[in-house]
């Protein structure tokens, strides 16, 4: 499976700590290599059908969408700055 970013994820990345960004980059590759490892706590994001999130750290997550053999990548940061859905 291929990663696509969205315009959003590409602005919330710009963003990101400089520290957080090696351990999103780690969360990404095993979303696409082992989706179920169990540091991603990959779940459905509640009240949605189709966006999944994802875990950085304790504080970090990230969301996104299967579709067409990709991974949709919405946004990525902090709780308390991401929109969800």
């Amino acid at each position: 499976m291929k990663l696509i970013r969205t315009e959003s994820f590409k602005r919330d990345w710009r963003r990101l700590p400089r520290d957080i960004k090696p351990r999103a980059r780690k969360a990404l590759h095993l979303l696409v290599t082992d989706i179920k490892h169990p540091s991603l706590g990959i779940k459905k994001v509640q009240g949605t059908k189709t966006i999944w999130e994802g875990r950085v750290t304790l504080r970090y997550r990230f969301t996104f969408e299967i579709r067409k053999g990709a991974f949709i990548l919405r946004r990525i940061g902090s709780h308390k700055t991401m929109d969800i859905p």
